[in-house]
């Protein structure tokens, strides 16, 4: 029989993956001290379960927590079906070393890398695209007040004072903050704790040093790009040939980086809540971009069925491309022409594979609505210059 209970929640990217309990035989009531260094080991084990170090100690077929195949569901911004491997838009640090022998250093390390953050945001909002733009700015304004406040400085010196690296402060204040973020309705509220959950992404990169940039070299021939969000910019900056999805915590059908996915022909889902939290780099994945589903580490039976609906989609694509040079006209014999809507220099490679007469419609704006600053003159004529080398209407 016991008559004393201690259990802490074994938390990672605001996911409960199980708890961590202590029962005692004598009645008794435990420390702060032996809260925190409960935390500190429910903080260890949360990285060895998402690691799958654990898997050993599960019964044979079982899965850990946060190794289990995920159904998720979202908003279709791009028709298909991709198979692949996920790929993170921002790799997620990894703290690697979390017991401090010198708290007082772990601390100053703290201020360091903080007043370095600060620099950057302050950089950032003295650009001058960034000046006369007004939503961007206001991020980034939010950035630096979050980035200040005096409130989120305290918890992580608390938790460094527990003996942890400032690494590890960071990663526990910022899971506290998204378990919380989980039981928040107000719209407006939920989205100032993204920002913050950012903010410390970049705290833990200023203190590891760790980049956010994918290797286009090291990345997956079947590569499932997996986002917070995203603007349309950088997802022209990967190599098509390479990515089969894009799978969005945030973005809606209409948002821009949906149409550059439409445009480059991937599945993509948009609006699946903490995706970013419940996959690991390298993680199995598949995105069904005509029902707005995830399957995330599929069984093999799922897995299956979805390659057979690839394989089908492939053959009727072929029967598609053969009859693209065949003449266009309606069962009476009268001659129509057949043209693609465009917008974007990725578009025009589908024109000539399409078999189509031209571009019906040519939207310029998407060239203005892709870019953080207005296209320059030359940008502008080299695009039409392209552009013009078939009928064409422009709006």
């Amino acid at each position: 029989m016991y008559n004393a209970f201690l259990g802490v929640p074994i938390l990672r990217g605001g996911e409960t993956l199980g708890v961590l309990v202590v029962q005692n035989r004598a009645q008794r009531t435990y420390t702060e001290e032996e809260i925190e260094a409960l935390l500190t080991v429910s903080m260890v084990l949360a990285e060895m379960i998402a690691s799958g170090e654990l898997q050993a100690l599960a019964r044979p077929g079982a899965d850990i927590a946060g190794r289990r195949p995920l159904h998720l569901t979202g908003s279709s911004l791009g028709e298909g079906v991709g198979l692949g491997h996920v790929v993170l838009h921002e790799p997620r640090v990894v703290v690697k070393t979390f017991i401090a022998e010198d708290p007082a250093s772990e601390a100053e390390r703290l201020d360091a890398a903080l007043e370095g953050l600060r620099e950057v945001i302050d950089a950032m909002l003295d650009r001058g695209d960034v000046a006369r733009a007004g939503e961007t700015r206001e991020i980034l304004e939010a950035y630096r007040m979050f980035a200040n406040d005096r409130g989120w400085l305290a918890k992580m010196r608390e938790v460094i004072a527990t003996g942890v690296t400032a690494e590890a402060a960071v990663q526990r204040v910022q899971s506290d903050t998204r378990a919380r973020m989980q039981r928040v309705a107000d719209p407006i509220l939920r989205e100032r704790l993204y920002d913050l959950d950012d903010l410390a992404n970049r705290l833990l990169r200023q203190l590891t040093g760790d980049g956010h940039h994918v290797d286009g070299a090291t990345m997956p021939k079947d590569a499932i790009l997996v986002a917070r969000s995203m603007g349309p910019a950088a997802l022209l900056d990967y190599d098509p040939g390479q990515l089969r999805g894009l799978v969005l915590e945030e973005g809606g059908p209409t948002s821009h980086v949906a149409i550059v996915a439409r445009a480059l022909g991937i599945a993509a889902v948009g609006e699946v809540a903490n995706i970013i939290n419940l996959v690991e780099e390298g993680d199995a994945i598949i995105v069904d971009g005509s029902s707005g589903d995830v399957q995330v580490r599929p069984p093999v039976d799922v897995e299956a069925a979805y390659a057979e609906k690839v394989r089908f989609r492939a053959r009727r694509q072929e029967q598609y491309q053969a009859l693209r040079h065949r003449p266009s006209r309606t069962r009476d014999g009268q001659a129509i022409g057949l043209y693609l809507n465009a917008g974007l220099l990725v578009d025009l490679p589908h024109v000539k594979e399409s078999g189509a007469a031209g571009i019906g419609l040519f939207r310029t704006e998407l060239q203005f609505m892709i870019a953080s600053q207005f296209p320059r003159t030359g940008e502008q004529y080299a695009l039409y210059k392209a552009v013009w080398r078939r009928p064409v209407t422009v709006r």
